[in-house]
């Protein structure tokens, strides 16, 4: 009975190993990925591409024969100088070659014969090396040494010009004319003494031009002529013995200013003209301050139109000491001389030693104001000398 139950168990224990076992192979074995295959979709109907069509190939112009390109004419060096030295014959030459060519021009120390005059063009600098060292020596009948004419932008200095063999009337040393914009200093201009010469001439259409520490000795008419031309300044000028006027403003000259100057040994130290029988304008609404006048026919001169009445001449001679003042001619030793001017202004002025004093005559509506006359009398004549008006004005024996 035991052994049958032993069998049944036996055959039972068998029977549940061999499912196990079954069981576990198959779980063991993965099952292999199905491979899905997908439906077919309808193939759309290509749309046919256009056929293009080949644009035409253009056709090359003949490249044009190239137009010669000229030969660039040099222009000025612009910072390299040209470095003369006189040779005693003839320098303008070499002179006049260097100025079309560079832009800087530099004069060696010594004597330079001119014999014709020389023309600065624009946008130049001209030098020596001092106004007592480089000197140039004009000759014959020049009308003008250095012409600076149609031009602007221009640089003068350190050089002299000695007119001691000029012969010909009415020259200048520099004479400027239809310029503007020329700067000129450390200059010396002597001996034009021939008449109606002078030292520089800044002349019709000119403007804005300026000269200071220059000295024009013993020039024939005037050191200084300003003809015509406006808004130049003159300033730290030297006039030493000009026969006529150290420096004159004429010819509607206008809006020009003169300063920190001396004047001494000429008929007119300052003289703002016009010239009687003469189809001239008037100057007008100049300014002349901080001078020094002595020893000259009239330190201080300025007259009006009195055939056209045209005495609005709107000037101001401000702070300029004015003493001992000469008789010469028909002039008295004025500090100041008015002749038909009227609406003028002198301020802050001293007179001294002047004895033909401040003379107003035929001027009137002019204004006085802090002016200080020592030994220097105020005299006033003329019917047209009214209502000037007087502020502190000082009146000393």
């Amino acid at each position: 009975m035991k052994r049958m139950i032993l069998s049944l168990l036996l055959i039972l224990f068998l029977l549940v190993g061999g499912r196990l076992s079954a069981m576990a192979e198959f779980r063991a074995t993965p099952s292999p990925t199905p491979t899905l295959t997908p439906s077919p979709s309808p193939s759309p109907t290509p749309t046919p591409m256009p056929t293009a069509t080949p644009s035409p190939i253009p056709t090359a112009s003949p490249m044009p024969t190239p137009t010669p390109v000229p030969t660039p004419t040099p222009s000025p060096t612009p910072t390299v100088p040209k470095f003369i030295t006189p040779d005693g014959k003839e320098d303008e030459n070499q002179i006049i070659l260097a100025l079309a060519k560079y832009k800087s021009v530099e004069l060696d120390e010594g004597i330079f014969d001119i014999t014709a005059e020389f023309q600065i063009p624009s946008g130049r600098a001209f030098h020596g090396q001092g106004k007592y060292a480089t000197i140039l020596k004009p000759s014959a009948n020049l009308y003008s040494t250095v012409l600076i004419q149609n031009s602007t932008n221009i640089t003068l200095w350190d050089f002299a010009i000695d007119g001691s063999l000029v012969t010909a009337k009415a020259v200048a040393g520099i004479h400027i004319y239809n310029s503007s914009y020329v700067r000129g200093y450390n200059l010396y201009i002597y001996d034009f003494a021939t008449g109606e010469s002078n030292g520089i001439g800044i002349g019709l259409g000119s403007h804005h031009n300026q000269f200071d520490y220059i000295r024009v000795a013993r020039a024939g008419d005037e050191g200084i002529s300003i003809n015509g031309s406006n808004y130049n300044t003159i300033d730290h000028y030297i006039s030493e013995n000009n026969a006529e006027q150290g420096i004159v403003v004429r010819n509607g000259a206008s809006y020009n200013t003169v300063a920190y100057s001396e004047f001494f040994g000429s008929l007119f130290g300052i003289s703002n003209y016009w010239q009687p029988g003469s189809t001239d304008a008037v100057a007008k609404f100049n300014t002349y301050s901080y001078n020094v006048l002595w020893g000259n026919g009239a330190n201080i001169q300025a007259n009006g139109n009195f055939e056209t009445g045209d005495r609005n001449l709107y000037l101001t001679f401000s702070f300029n000491r004015s003493f001992d003042a000469v008789p010469m001619g028909n002039f008295y030793g004025e500090s100041v001389r008015f002749t038909d001017v009227a609406h003028s202004l002198l301020m802050g002025n001293t007179h001294l030693n002047n004895p033909g004093g401040v003379r107003l005559y035929d001027s009137g509506h002019n204004k006085l104001i802090g002016e200080r006359l020592i030994n220097t009398p105020l005299v006033e004549g003329g019917a047209l000398t009214v209502e000037n008006e007087m502020i502190g004005v000082e009146i000393m024996p």
